[in-house]
């Protein structure tokens, strides 16, 4: 009712177009997300022929330019504060083709032998899921919170990929501790 009165039609209208609720936030998805979504962002995770900074960098320029839109960011979070499964939808999707593929690339970066993305373990994991945020909360501050930004894209994701370096070798070292992590290098600051 409320979504038919505000585009000004009626409700059998909106009906004949859309059979549910349900198929009407399924078509948003498709919308706002999966046309969104690179299917080649899980190659290029996986391009071994680019350092990993390059290409993580490369991930979240084209992540935030194509998905963290204000449209987005605002149905992600209406979706889970409403107990749609949207959110769930785009959790797999990061988890399948990105997160997990960039534990067996960190891993390999830090010496240590190439696992099955299933076989990254969840302090991995969440430390992948907290770089992420870095990049979701700036763009949340944003489009939810309406903060005027001072900062640009570029140096969020500079950021990150110096956490990134940071976080990688350590959470890495509570997993594996008879294994020998180089010292950590002198991380480039934007």
């Amino acid at each position: 009712r409320e979504l038919s009165a505000r585009l000004g039609i009626t409700q059998p209208l909106l009906y004949r177009y859309f059979a549910s609720k349900q198929v009407l936030l399924d078509t948003i998805f498709e919308e706002l997300f999966a046309k969104r979504w690179n299917p080649r962002w899980r190659d290029l995770i996986k391009d071994r022929s680019r350092p990993l900074r390059n290409r993580v960098a490369c991930f979240y320029a084209e992540f935030d330019a194509r998905v963290l839109t204000r449209e987005w960011v605002r149905l992600f979070v209406f979706s889970g504060l409403s107990g749609y499964s949207y959110n769930q939808r785009v959790f797999r999707k990061l988890m399948t083709d990105i997160f997990r593929p960039l534990g067996v690339e960190l891993r390999l970066l830090h010496g240590l032998p190439e696992v099955a993305p299933r076989d990254i373990s969840n302090p991995e994991i969440e430390m992948i899921w907290e770089l992420h945020g870095v990049i979701f909360y700036h763009r949340l501050r944003q489009h939810a919170y309406g903060v005027k930004l001072q900062t640009r894209i570029e140096d969020v994701i500079a950021n990150l990929l110096f956490y990134l370096e940071g976080a990688a070798p350590r959470v890495l070292a509570t997993r594996f501790p008879e294994h020998h992590f180089a010292a950590p290098r002198k991380a480039r600051r934007p």
